[in-house]
């Protein structure tokens, strides 16, 4: 596939209102065409329209694999029966007072990397729905790494901030290689600007051609 600049209703953080996962793109109920054609061309996904908390954050408050999407406890039971019934793959709550799992859990089928902040109990059913090993850790010195981190099963895009060592640290968690960069024009919050699978990238409309060159090169999809 390829990467895809989108001018979004919403603003250029695009990551927080959309969630790449198996073969799905999940976008806030109500989305245009533009959106759904964006998630489309870039992921090969089918959108799906779903809310979580009566909200369009599905990006803040959603984390998974490509078999299983973990949702937070506040969801209510009709959108998570729209999950449900929507994704061919385990839709799974996880009560934990971190409700924003976008922003707390970085994971691909390799591995996980979680916000401290998490349970010992919490971790465990995160590594279970997953299905991968499960760590905890921090990006340039900072405890959300679902927001400063974009990683698919090919390759993987850090914040700039990261130490050479968090770098060293998340290729053997995922299996996979990072490099450093930035999304939007310089946000170092690499994923509330940036969506993608194993096919391709969707990304804020300020993102730069050199960030995109960095996305190319980091997630191994085509220009």
């Amino acid at each position: 596939m390829t990467v895809v600049k989108l001018r979004h209703p919403r603003g250029d953080f695009i990551g927080i209102f959309m969630r790449a996962v198996g073969g799905w793109a999940l976008i806030p109920t109500g989305s245009d065409e533009k959106v759904k054609s964006a998630v489309r061309e870039a992921l090969g996904a089918r959108p799906v329209e779903v809310s979580v908390y009566s909200s369009a954050l599905i990006g803040l408050f959603t984390a998974g694999n490509s078999g299983c999407l973990l949702v937070p406890h506040i969801v209510s039971r009709e959108e998570y029966e729209v999950l449900a019934e929507s994704l061919d793959l385990e839709v799974v709550p996880l009560k934990s007072r971190i409700t924003a799992l976008g922003n707390a859990i970085l994971a691909n089928d390799y591995g996980a990397l979680i916000h401290p902040g998490f349970t010992e109990g919490e971790a465990e059913l995160i590594e279970e729905a997953l299905g991968v090993r499960v760590f905890r850790g921090a990006i340039a010195g900072i405890p959300v790494v679902g927001s400063l981190a974009v990683v698919t099963n090919r390759g993987g895009l850090v914040s700039e901030g990261a130490t050479e060592e968090e770098i060293r640290r998340l290729r053997e968690v995922f299996d996979v290689e990072f490099l450093p960069g930035t999304i939007n024009d310089g946000s170092k919050f690499i994923r509330l600007g940036l969506v993608a699978n194993d096919r391709g990238a969707v990304v804020g409309y300020s993102t730069t051609p050199l960030e995109i060159n960095t996305i190319v090169e980091a997630l191994r999809v085509e220009p």
